[in-house]
C-alpha cells in the first residue's frame, strides 16, 4: 500500500471517528436539550454524522480496491472541500444569529460540523504532497 493510500485510509478512520462522536453527541444533545435551540443543534449534529458515516465507511470499504492514489487530483478535491467547509460555516453563523428557536441551534452544530471538516481536511492537506514535489520526483 502506497502512503498516499494509507494517509487517505487514516483520513476516512479520523472521518468514521467524527461521525460516530457526533452521533453519541448528537443523540445525547437532543435527548436531554431542554430549549428548541439545544434540540435543534443535537437534531442536527445527528443528521450531519449520519451523512459523514455514509461518505466514510463505503470510502474505507472501496479504498482497499481503488486505483492509485493521484496526489494532484486529491489535494484539488481537498481545496474544493475546504471552500465547501467554509461555506458550511457560513452557512451555519448566518442560521445562528439570524433565525431564533429550532434553526439557531441547527446553525451552531453546522458551524461546529463545518470546522470539524475543515480540520480534518486540513490534515490530510497538509500530509499530501504539493503538486509540484510530485512533479518533480517523477
Amino acid at each position: 500500500m502506497t502512503p498516499a493510500r494509507r494517509e487517505v485510509q487514516a483520513h476516512l478512520r479520523r472521518l468514521l471517528g467524527w461521525a460516530i462522536f457526533s452521533i453519541v453527541a448528537g443523540i445525547v444533545i437532543g435527548q436531554f436539550g431542554q430549549s428548541d435551540p439545544i434540540k435543534g443543534a443535537g437534531s442536527m449534529t445527528f443528521w450531519w454524522a449520519v451523512v459523514n458515516l455514509f461518505i466514510a465507511l463505503p470510502g474505507l470499504r472501496k479504498s482497499e480496491q481503488a486505483k492509485p492514489v493521484e496526489i494532484p487530483k486529491l489535494r484539488e478535491v481537498l481545496y474544493l472541500n475546504q471552500g465547501l467547509n467554509l461555506g458550511y460555516v457560513g452557512v451555519g453563523l448566518t442560521m445562528a444569529l439570524g433565525i431564533p428557536g429550532w434553526a439557531q441551534g441547527g446553525g451552531w452544530a453546522i458551524v461546529v460540523q463545518g470546522l470539524g471538516l475543515f480540520v480534518l481536511d486540513s490534515l490530510l492537506l497538509r500530509r499530501s504532497p504539493a503538486a509540484s514535489a510530485v512533479e518533480s520526483a517523477s
